[in-house]
């Protein structure tokens, strides 16, 4: 979850140790925002997509999905 003092940090440094470590998918959400962006690794290099308020984020090595109005 990211807040006015870490997203920068959450967004940049952060990300690029995950990729450069392999996570394989990474996910930051934004309250203030209503949004979630999901960040999955593809051939070393983060892909991202946006999702806001009504869509369903599924994550794609597993079979969990989050219905985004749970999350505000």
């Amino acid at each position: 979850v990211t807040s006015e003092s870490t997203a920068q940090l959450d967004r940049g440094l952060k990300k690029d140790l995950y990729q450069r470590a392999g996570v394989p998918e990474y996910w930051l959400v934004d309250l203030d925002e209503h949004e979630l962006w999901q960040y999955v690794l593809m051939q070393g290099s983060y892909q991202s997509s946006r999702y806001t308020q009504g869509e369903v984020v599924a994550r794609r090595f597993s079979g969990v999905s989050v219905r985004l109005e749970s999350l505000w």
